[in-house]
């Protein structure tokens, strides 16, 4: 995804990438990127918790305005291990 997400950000839009392993992504380059510390499977929080999901959602519109190119944040979920 990170690939793609520099090649669509050469044509002005802006993106931010989801990740679970933050070393990869910034050896990848990416763009904007958020890391959840979540089990893999399960980046933006639990299945059927919508509530976290939800948040972890918006908490990756949050950091697509705040965030500069080539950072990454840290986000948080109830699932974080």
């Amino acid at each position: 995804m990170g690939l793609i997400a520099r090649e669509i950000e050469k044509n002005g839009i802006s993106t931010m990438t989801v990740t679970l392993l933050p070393e990869t992504t910034n050896a990848l380059g990416v763009p904007r990127s958020i890391y959840f510390p979540n089990k893999l499977g399960n980046p933006i929080g639990r299945p059927n918790q919508k509530d976290e999901q939800y948040a972890a959602l918006i908490q990756c519109l949050k950091a697509l305005e705040e965030v500069n190119v080539g950072e990454m944040v840290t986000g948080t979920t109830r699932n974080a291990q």
